[in-house]
């Protein structure tokens, strides 16, 4: 489970960095950064596109979840929205962690 104090819970404010964030895009990901708030929020989003049945959906959020609660410590204060696009069903843990690292890493880049 992701902790309470980092999570983005309201639509509205998951929306606003939808529309509002900058974005970096991976093959399978796409992570949208928003406002600077501290401690850094998180939303993770799997739509019907990626799959339709529901258990495969909650499968690869719970793997998004997991792979950015092992990137709290280095992430920079901000709201995220983490977008699973159609493919993410394939990856395995390990190809999540890698494509979230690397995004993680270029806004971070792109911010400084």
């Amino acid at each position: 489970m992701f902790p309470k104090p980092n999570r983005l819970t309201k639509s509205r404010e998951i929306r606003e960095v939808l529309r509002k964030g900058g974005g970096v895009k991976r093959s399978t990901l796409l992570l949208k950064a928003g406002a600077p708030v501290s401690p850094p929020k998180f939303a993770v989003v799997v739509g019907r596109k990626v799959s339709k049945r529901s258990t495969v959906r909650n499968k690869i959020r719970r793997r998004i979840r997991e792979a950015l609660r092992r990137e709290l410590g280095t992430t920079k204060r901000g709201s995220y929205v983490v977008l699973a696009l159609p493919g993410s069903a394939n990856l395995g843990f390990q190809d999540i962690c890698n494509a979230l690292r690397q995004a993680l890493q270029q806004i971070r880049n792109s911010h400084d």
